[in-house]
């Protein structure tokens, strides 16, 4: 890679790494403006004055309610009451996403991945920052290479929307991480900076954490809060980055389905329902999970499609497995409302504490076999989707309560896909 092409890739990425900056500053001048009673000139304005709050007795409460998924699925940390995810604009949201751009080796091209969210507590002045690179041509792919790789060029770009300068307090290594400690200046006012970095294999995880200067202890509470489940799910690009992800942190199980399809209903704990295209075809999605229940045999997969789907005709069944996970694939036709043969297959996932995971995928397609690899006529799409679908490790995750379910149709068979609950709003990633 050219120095040129270097520049042009770091400038692309720290354009979007640096977007917490600017939105903490807008922060702080928003909950700090002082009244104007006449309109001042250019040259006469100053900065806010910003009173950093009081610590209360014991320290600033760092509590996790449960785990926040990147839209894509790719990575997930816990999310702490209080800090919410910081729009970057009028048009932009809290993530970041970067995707490989043009041909590997040509002019211009990159070829990093990238994902990142941004939090802010406005009460507390705080920021939580994190992102996940994967980067072919980053030089550094051990902790002690990381000492020459943050640089001054590099925390000069890291830091430089912080006007009155920052300062390098120490760094160092610990077990897995790499960290430093700055001081901030932003006008009159000092802030305290964490930079921490892991590698998970190929990927460069980084966690920055900014607190008023007053509150050195809070550094300590985000970082042993949020990072020993700040996770990557590097299975989620099977497929493309920029398809969205159902990611049920209660029910413990993640599925992506392509960026123009919408998700119709749904809410955590409790089933899901997308609806999208295929070429010529209608296809809807329904997730949910069942508790008490497994999948053990082919004979089991098939007593689950007779229980649940008794107007179902069996067509063929596949056993899945999903690293440790095991369940089956069932395909089958089930009339629609007119008696029309419509398509249909069903994943059936054994998740952690005997729950079963099941995502049902139903096409307008009449008497076609899902699960008929050499069947041309399927988009491939189809298959990418059911193998996206994976339970999520408890033990990985911030521990949340399934929700007790409501009374009601039930969300298993796709003809009855849309009288899920629609009257809760939803963490899970995508939309």
């Amino acid at each position: 890679m050219s120095r040129k092409q270097r520049n042009a890739l770091l400038y692309r990425v720290g354009a979007l790494i640096l977007i917490f900056v600017f939105v903490f500053a807008g922060v702080l001048t928003a909950n700090n403006t002082p009244t104007v009673t006449a309109t001042p000139t250019v040259d006469r304005l100053q900065p806010p004055t910003i009173v950093f709050p009081t610590v209360p007795p014991g320290g600033t409460s760092v509590v996790a309610d449960y785990t926040y998924f990147h839209s894509s699925g790719l990575m997930s940390l816990p999310h702490l009451v209080g800090w919410d995810p910081a729009a970057q604009g009028s048009d932009q949201g809290p993530e970041q996403r970067v995707e490989p751009v043009g041909t590997p080796g040509a002019p211009g091209s990159s070829q990093s991945t990238l994902v990142g969210v941004t939090f802010i507590n406005s009460a507390a002045l705080s920021v939580v920052h994190a992102f996940s690179e994967k980067d072919p041509a980053r030089k550094a792919t051990t902790l002690q290479q990381l000492d020459q790789y943050y640089d001054k060029a590099n925390l000069d770009q890291a830091w430089s929307n912080f006007k009155g300068g920052w300062t390098e307090l120490n760094r160092r290594t610990e077990g897995d991480l790499f960290i430093i400690n700055f001081e901030l200046r932003l006008d009159q006012n000092t802030y305290l900076g964490r930079q921490i970095s892991r590698f998970n294999q190929d990927w460069l995880m980084v966690l920055r954490l900014v607190t008023p200067n007053n509150n050195p202890a809070l550094l300590d509470q985000l970082q042993n809060a949020i990072l020993p489940k700040y996770h990557i799910w590097p299975q989620t690009l099977s497929t493309p980055l920029s398809w969205s992800a159902i990611a049920d942190y209660a029910a413990g199980y993640l599925i992506k389905y392509p960026p123009d399809w919408r998700k119709v209903d749904g809410s955590i704990g409790r089933p899901f329902t997308v609806s999208g295209t295929l070429g010529p075809d209608t296809i809807t999605l329904v997730t949910h999970s069942e508790a008490g229940k497994s999948v053990r045999s082919e004979d089991d997969a098939r007593h689950w499609i007779k229980a649940s789907l008794p107007n179902a005709a069996i067509q063929t069944v596949k056993a899945e497995t999903r690293g440790d996970t095991t369940g089956f694939s069932v395909s089958y036709t089930i009339p629609d409302a007119d008696g029309n043969q419509q398509s249909a297959v069903v994943t059936l996932l054994n998740g952690a504490k005997d729950t079963l995971c099941v995502a049902n995928l139903q096409s307008s397609a009449r008497g076609q076999n899902l699960l008929d690899e050499s069947n041309k006529a399927l988009s491939p799409d189809l298959a990418r989707v059911r193998s996206s679908f994976m339970t999520l490790p408890p033990d990985q995750l911030v521990p949340t309560p399934i929700p007790t379910p409501t009374p009601g149709p039930s969300a298993t068979s796709a003809s009855t896909a849309t009288t899920a609950p629609a009257n809760e709003s939803t963490s899970a990633a995508g939309g």
